[in-house]
């Protein structure tokens, strides 16, 4: 299959990403081997390109918000059946029975592992990883639409259900990228009474424009 694979860390034009030909992943008993649809694009993928956050091994096929359909099911899976639409998100794996996993707090476990940065991710034809950490999108969204929900919109939302916020409250976002303008989509249509204030750096013009546009 064909992957863009990440073989040496260095300035972004430098073009250290190679598209080439890689084995098909093979589907371990707990796992769904998924065709990609779509894979946004992070800025961690830049970070891990330009050696602000160096993968632990190379070569590596980045890409951590992915939609695809289920192609094949390893023997032990029951939650997925092929056709099924999946996304994968950041966390790709971990043991499951230590005291961070059994309290929902998987990104901590000893045994982590990040999708594109120690597993192999969704620049590529098909991926693999375990059902666990796979999740059905509904038809309401687009390929498009989904992808970027699995990581600044996943990241946005969590921070606005960490604050408690009722509606009429007063709501502040520090910084206006990718997670902070899928926030404020959700506060505004669950908190409608909620006023916000974006804070962002001088200079970003088209960022302070998106915010007054959001609401």
């Amino acid at each position: 299959m064909k992957a863009i694979v990440l073989k040496k860390l260095g300035p972004l034009d430098q073009a250290h990403l190679e598209l080439v030909d890689v084995p098909f992943p093979e589907p371990a008993a707990n796992q769904i081997l998924v065709k990609v649809l779509t894979c946004g694009i992070c800025h961690t993928e830049l970070d891990e390109i330009e050696g602000r956050l160096p993968p632990p091994a190379l070569p590596i096929i980045l890409g951590h918000e992915i939609v695809g359909r289920v192609d094949r099911i390893g023997l032990h899976v029951t939650r997925f059946k092929p056709g099924d639409r999946v996304g994968i998100a950041w966390i790709h794996g971990a043991c499951g029975t230590c005291s961070f996993c059994k309290t929902d707090r998987e990104n901590l476990c000893p045994d982590f592992q990040g999708t594109g940065y120690q597993a192999h991710g969704g620049y590529a034809e098909y991926t693999a990883v375990s059902e666990n950490f796979a999740y059905p999108i509904p038809e309401l969204f687009s390929d498009a639409e989904a992808a970027p929900l699995l990581c600044a919109g996943a990241i946005g939302y969590r921070a606005v259900k960490l604050t408690g916020l009722y509606d009429g409250q007063v709501l502040g976002l520090f910084g206006f990228g990718a997670s902070a303008h899928l926030a404020l989509q959700v506060v505004k249509h669950r908190f409608p009474q909620t006023k916000v204030f974006v804070f962002t750096r001088a200079g970003q013009p088209e960022h302070q424009e998106l915010a007054r546009r959001l609401g």
